[in-house]
C-alpha cells in the first residue's frame, strides 16, 4: 500500500484487537504519519491505551505465484477447449512464461485428441506411452515449463474464448517450530517500532496467510504447544490469526500469547 493507507489486512486486525479487548481502535499510521509510527492505538474504557502493530507471515515466492495465477484470465485463442494445469504450490514455477509458452505444446496435444499428460506430482512427469513423437514432446514441454499435469476441459461455448486454468497442489504438514520461527521473526522484526510507541502496552497481530501452509495448518489441526517463541523487549503480547473461511468473518482462527503464559486459544 501506498505510505499512510492502511491496507485490508491492517483495518481488519485492528478490529479483532479492538473487539476482543472491548475498545476502540484509532488508526495511526496514515496521512503521512512518520515511517517509525505503529498502526493502531486501542483505547480501553478504563483509560488505558494499547500500541498495535499489524504484520504478516508469508512465503514471498508463493505469494507471488498465487497473486499472477489467480490475478487475471490467461486466454488462448487458437484453443479449441479449455485447459486445466496442475502447479505445484512451492513458488518454483515461473507463472508468467507457463501460460504463455505452454500453448504452442497444448495445440499439439489437441491436434493429436490427448486429454491429459502428467499426474500429481513430479514423479507423473513422463509422455504417455506408445504415443507419437510429436505428443511426447509436447508433454516434456509442458512438464519443462513447471506444470504437473495437463487436462482438457469442454470447448468453450459461443462468443468465448479458450482459457488455460491454473490449480496449485501440493502437501502440508503441521509444523510448530516454523510457526513459532515465524512468530518470532516478525517480532524481531517490529520491536523497534513497538518499543517506540506511547501506550500502556504494546502489542503485534500477525496473519498467518495460506502461503505458510504448515504453520496454518498447525493451528487449524493440532491444540497449541507447549513451546513459545521468545518475544523481544517492548512487545507485551502477541495476536496470530488465519484469514476467514466465510465471507461474514473476520477471522479463521485466533491465539494469543502474551509471556510469561503460553499460547492461548482466543477463537473460535
Amino acid at each position: 500500500m501506498p505510505r499512510g493507507e492502511l491496507d485490508a489486512y491492517e483495518e481488519v486486525a485492528g478490529q479483532i484487537v479492538a473487539r476482543q479487548l472491548g475498545g476502540q481502535e484509532q488508526a495511526r499510521d496514515v496521512g503521512g504519519a512518520p515511517p517509525s509510527t505503529h498502526d493502531f492505538d486501542i483505547k480501553l474504557p478504563d483509560g488505558r491505551l494499547i500500541a498495535l502493530e499489524v504484520t504478516s507471515a508469508a512465503d514471498g515466492a508463493i505469494e507471488a505465484l498465487r497473486n499472477l495465477a489467480f490475478g487475471r484470465e490467461w486466454k488462448a485463442p487458437s484453443l479449441g477447449h479449455h485447459w486445466w494445469l496442475g502447479v505445484p504450490n512451492d513458488g518454483s514455477v515461473k507463472v508468467k512464461a507457463l501460460m504463455t509458452q505452454v500453448v504452442p505444446h497444448l495445440e499439439v496435444l489437441e491436434q493429436h485428441d490427448i486429454e491429459q499428460v502428467g499426474g500429481g506430482g513430479r514423479s507423473d512427469r513422463r509422455p504417455p506411452g506408445g504415443v507419437d513423437e510429436d505428443v511426447a514432446t509436447a508433454a516434456r514441454g509442458v512438464f519443462k515449463l513447471g506444470a504437473d499435469r495437463a487436462t482438457r476441459l469442454d470447448a468453450p461455448k459461443s462468443g468465448e474464448t479458450a482459457l488455460v486454468m491454473v490449480s496449485l497442489h501440493g502437501g502440508a504438514g503441521s509444523n510448530f517450530d516454523l510457526l513459532n520461527d515465524l512468530v518470532g521473526g516478525c517480532s524481531e522484526a517490529k520491536a523497534k517500532k513497538l518499543a517506540a510507541a506511547t501506550g500502556d502496552e504494546r502489542h503485534l497481530f500477525i496473519w498467518m496467510r495460506p502461503s505458510v501452509a504448515d504453520a496454518e495448518l498447525a493451528m487449524a489441526t493440532l491444540p497449541p504447544p507447549e513451546s513459545t517463541p521468545e518475544l523481544p523487549d517492548g512487545i507485551n503480547v502477541v495476536w496470530v490469526a488465519t484469514g476467514p473461511a466465510r465471507q461474514d468473518a473476520l477471522f479463521g482462527l485466533l491465539w494469543r500469547l502474551e509471556p510469561p503464559g503460553g499460547w492461548e486459544v482466543i477463537a473460535p
